[in-house]
């Protein structure tokens, strides 16, 4: 009779104890991002490029000078337009291109930044972008330009960085480059003024803006002429 009992009062426990189990909280476990923004870590960057290099069968090698302007990051993607000039280029036989006295162009690279130790940052490029000239029998020459490569940056400061790039330009010209330039910090972004609920302020329902010009004191009343 006892254990008949005793097996009841358990079974009409069991939906109570149920129904608090599932009303009561339970910690969902959730994957919490800290990293920035790829947007709120980018930064513009612009300076000075030199550069070489070695045509396979040329005479000499090939130095390069100009202006590069673009906008990196700690990593993920960035981009770079290049303004240069060069002396002596090459021809490119395969293509029938002749061979110029000199030459001027522009590159676009679209890089891949892959973040180190800080202040380093290595990154890889792909560049295109074209280089003309006067060639040697007076007609103007067009060498098409396809520049993989890959490079590194260090910050020497909060402003100002070196890089150094190497790879193949035309995928058979070998290259390096030197960059140095400004890449100023970031603007910090500012809220836009909020003003506190009036309720905080126990002024409810109204408050009077910060520095407001308070009402002038009322004047005492007159005195009472004596009976």
């Amino acid at each position: 009779m006892k254990m008949t009992l005793l097996s009841l009062a358990m079974l009409a426990a069991v939906p109570a104890v149920a129904q608090e189990t599932r009303d009561a909280p339970r910690a969902v476990p959730t994957l919490a991002n800290d990293d920035p923004a790829w947007a709120d870590t980018a930064r513009f960057f612009a300076g000075v490029r030199t550069g070489v290099g070695v045509p396979p069968g040329g005479t000499g090698v090939a130095p390069t000078l100009g202006f590069e302007i673009g906008v990196s990051a700690p990593k993920g993607f960035g981009f770079g337009l290049h303004l240069l000039g060069m002396a002596n280029p090459p021809s490119v036989a395969a293509l029938n291109i002749p061979k110029a006295t000199w030459g001027m162009g522009a590159m676009a690279d679209l890089r891949m930044y892959f973040q180190t130790v800080e202040p380093l940052t290595l990154y890889a490029t792909l560049a295109g972008g074209f280089l003309a000239g006067p060639g040697e029998s007076g007609q103007n020459v067009v060498l098409p330009l396809i520049n993989p490569g890959f490079g590194a940056r260090v910050k020497f400061n909060d402003q100002m960085y070196v890089a150094f790039e190497f790879g193949a330009a035309g995928f058979y010209i070998p290259f390096v480059n030197l960059s140095v330039g400004w890449e100023p910090q970031r603007l910090a972004k500012v809220a836009p003024y909020a003003p506190p609920p009036a309720s905080t302020l126990g002024c409810s329902p109204y408050c009077p803006p910060p520095n407001a010009p308070s009402a002038p004191p009322a004047a005492p009343a007159p005195a009472a002429p004596p009976a």
